[in-house]
């Protein structure tokens, strides 16, 4: 295990041992899924009292021995960035390059790093998304892949990660909760968990773009071009970001659109141009924005569908980041029908499947259903509390 340092002596770890270029700067995230700080990062097992800590992008190589038996300059940082982007089509005017829809997110470390772990310790990585409308991995997700990533033990042995995955001298798994971006103060990344279970101390060599799938289910693999993406993503200071993962999102065929109504976000036009940018400086032929216009089409037919019988719906609602929407709808006799969401300060306008059911105090609860795949929305966990007015 990693010994925790007071922020002072990290101040100075920081300021000794950063190596230069090749050197990746490690980051904690607090438990409450506050901003970003500085911190000494830890690995914890599953019987540890506390939460692994997430290794964010990149290792310092402290060759100090910091950690029990794990050697010198075994690093720890972990170049997180599991990307995730994926893209599917949406049918006739959506269309992207995987038009399947289903199973879960596999993920892609945009920087790559170097890291270690003692036996039985697991750390939180920080991973992109590389299918956008699957579900996020949960705690009995378990991950398969990994090409040109290595894993080398204390006794001398060094194998693949895909090798190390498949024997079980590792593991990289998901957790509930996986994904949400209000506790992760606003980013689309996932969290992913990579445990030592083999007897020895282990050392992890992830290259930038290592990708990992979800064991029982497809690959989902990046175009040509990705690894220029990545490279010049850090170059941009991008690596970590949002834009990152959009991009990541676009180049596996995603829209701008579909981004927008999965994660109820809006894009604004400066963001869509960054994104497009990276796309065509490395050299992966995705239009981001195109084929607008299949939500609400979408949702029109759906409307149309219930008949005149069906009821008109509209009030307001708070969103779970505190935003005050506009909420406009219909629903039928069994409590099935459709609204949009129109964020009163953020703009945008989105649009999903719901269900009603009316509360005693006169509000009404509303389960959110994402219109392309029939299954329950991420965005807003789901649901929203209409008051009708």
């Amino acid at each position: 295990m990693i010994a925790r340092s007071p922020r002072n002596r990290w101040s100075l770890l920081l300021a000794t041992a950063l190596v230069p270029a090749s050197a990746l700067v490690a980051h904690a995230l607090p438990n409450s899924g506050g901003s970003p700080v500085f911190n000494a990062p830890r690995n914890t097992g599953s019987g540890g009292a506390g939460r692994p800590q997430m290794l964010l992008a990149q290792n310092f190589g402290f060759g100090q021995g910091l950690g029990q038996g794990l050697g010198p300059g075994l690093g720890q940082g972990l170049g997180p960035g599991l990307g995730q982007g994926f893209g599917q089509g949406l049918g006739q005017r959506g269309g992207g390059m995987f038009p399947q829809i289903g199973g879960q997110q596999g993920g892609v470390f945009p920087t790559g790093g170097t890291f270690s772990l003692a036996p039985g310790r697991t750390s939180k990585l920080m991973a992109f998304c590389t299918d956008l409308l699957s579900e996020p991995p949960d705690g009995t997700t378990r991950f398969r892949g990994g090409k040109g990533a290595q894993v080398a033990l204390a006794d001398g042995t060094v194998l693949p990660l895909e090798q190390a995955l498949s024997s079980g001298l590792v593991a990289l798994t998901g957790k509930d909760d996986t994904f949400d971006p209000l506790r992760r103060a606003g980013s689309l990344a996932l969290d992913l968990y990579l445990t030592n279970t083999s007897p020895l101390p282990a050392r992890v060599i992830l290259p930038s773009g290592t990708a990992v799938a979800p064991r029982n289910g497809d690959e989902q693999p990046l175009p040509a071009g990705s690894e220029r993406l990545f490279a010049l993503a850090k170059t941009r200071f991008l690596s970590q970001s949002n834009t990152m993962q959009f991009a990541v999102w676009a180049a596996r065929g995603s829209t701008a659109e579909e981004v927008e109504q999965t994660q109820m976000v809006r894009l604004p036009a400066p963001e869509v141009k960054r994104v497009q940018d990276l796309l065509d400086q490395s050299g992966i032929r995705q239009t981001f924005d195109r084929n607008r216009g299949l939500y609400a089409d979408r949702y029109e037919t759906g409307v149309k569908a219930l008949g005149e019988k069906a009821e008109p719906v509209e009030g307001t609602a708070f969103l779970a980041t505190g935003t005050q929407a506009e909420v406009e709808g219909v629903r039928a006799a069994d409590g099935k029908g459709y609204v949009t969401i129109k964020p009163l300060k953020k703009g945008g306008e989105y649009f999903y499947r719901a269900e009603f059911e009316d509360r005693k105090d006169g509000r009404v609860a509303v389960k959110l259903i994402h219109l392309a795949t029939g299954r329950p929305a991420r965005a807003n966990h789901g649901r929203l509390l209409l008051t009708p007015g």
